[in-house]
């Protein structure tokens, strides 16, 4: 899955192109109780963030509200580079449970970032 990103508005945008690969470290869930199947939860995860000339360490957390396995979600990831550098990003849309897997359409956008990022602060 690729991902692309933009900054802050009067700025240029770039496409930041990565994929990630993660896991969850943490989670809790709870039933909302309104109607049949809605579920908040909010979650830790962590792994690798793919590059086309190198690979970052990410972690992140995101918080779901899902009725029937499907919702919003918002997540913020933040990718630490060997170098030192950090890309802080914002993450949302919408999440639809497949089986196994989770389907994500949404969007990202930097809101912050520390060395040869430090340009990209939205």
């Amino acid at each position: 899955m690729d991902q692309s990103s933009s900054g802050a508005a009067g700025r240029t945008q770039q496409a930041l192109k990565f994929r990630m690969v993660t896991h969850v470290t943490s989670a809790q869930s709870v039933e909302v109780g309104d109607v049949e199947g809605h579920v908040a939860s909010l979650a830790r995860f962590s792994g690798l963030a793919f590059f086309p000339d190198e690979v970052a360490i990410v972690s992140f957390v995101s918080t779901t509200d899902y009725i029937n396995g499907e919702g919003e979600f918002v997540l913020y990831p933040v990718i630490i580079f060997d170098d030192g550098a950090t890309l802080c990003i914002r993450s949302c849309g919408r999440g639809k449970v497949e089986g196994a897997k989770t389907k994500f359409v949404g969007t990202l956008t930097v809101v912050n970032g520390k060395g040869r990022f430090a340009c990209s602060i939205a």
